[in-house]
């Protein structure tokens, strides 16, 4: 999904990874991510045997960071008076 979550890194396009800092990947539930990261869904494979219990965890926390530094950045550069 590359370094911010934006899906535009080179391997991000080959495998036409999903943005993770859009509107809709926000809503997703933490576990919801998890599952993902374990189980797979579309194009991305299960992590069952690579990823175990807690680091699944970690890895959620970082997509809602990758989240959160995407929403202050897109505050940051809307115009004065809508943030």
């Amino acid at each position: 999904h590359g370094n911010t979550g934006n899906a535009d890194s080179p391997v991000s396009a080959k495998v036409a990874a999903l943005p993770l800092t859009t509107p809709r990947a926000m809503a997703w539930s933490d576990g919801y991510i998890y599952s993902i990261i374990r189980y797979g869904r579309g194009v991305m494979p299960r992590y069952a045997a690579q990823v175990r219990g807690q680091n699944r965890w970690e890895i959620v926390n970082y997509v809602r960071k990758l989240q959160a530094d995407a929403r202050a950045e897109a505050q940051a550069a809307a115009p004065p008076g809508l943030n």
